[in-house]
């Protein structure tokens, strides 16, 4: 089992479930990395299953379809992909230059970028570019 992020910034609070994990998977090998979603360093065909969870959308420019052929590819034939991403009435971006996260502001230039996915969106970014098959959306809100 395979977990990735592009900044290592919160694999130390993993720990706790990379060691609960690899219990529970009696002795499978629960992995932590570095990894650019656009740029998979794995092979082709490599997992059963790919989880994108809040991901896609804070990639800039046409990064999110690039990621998502990285996933089609990395992805076995007859595989499962989940993703999730936010949903909104129309599509839009924005950039955030103010403290967010663990990421504080330079000299006022936005430091977290996001998307929000409407359907024409969500498939000609994200499923067209892939060439996988929609099986199914799922919408879940907050207020």
């Amino acid at each position: 089992m395979w977990a990735t992020d592009l900044l290592p910034y919160f694999f130390e609070e993993y720990g706790h479930f990379k060691q609960r994990l690899q219990t529970a998977l009696s002795g499978e090998t629960y992995h932590i990395e570095v990894q650019d979603a656009r740029k998979l360093g794995y092979p082709d065909s490599s997992f059963d299953k790919v989880y994108a969870i809040s991901v896609l959308e804070h990639i800039e420019g046409d990064g999110d379809s690039v990621a998502m052929r990285e996933i089609a590819r990395v992805l076995k034939p007859g595989g499962l992909s989940c993703l999730t991403v936010p949903a909104a009435r129309h599509y839009s971006e924005e950039s955030i230059a103010e403290e967010i996260y663990y990421k504080k502001p330079v000299d006022g230039k936005p430091v977290f970028y996001q998307r929000h996915y409407d359907e024409e969106s969500l498939r000609s970014r994200l499923v067209n570019p892939s060439g996988l098959e929609l099986l199914s959306i799922e919408y879940f809100a907050e207020r």
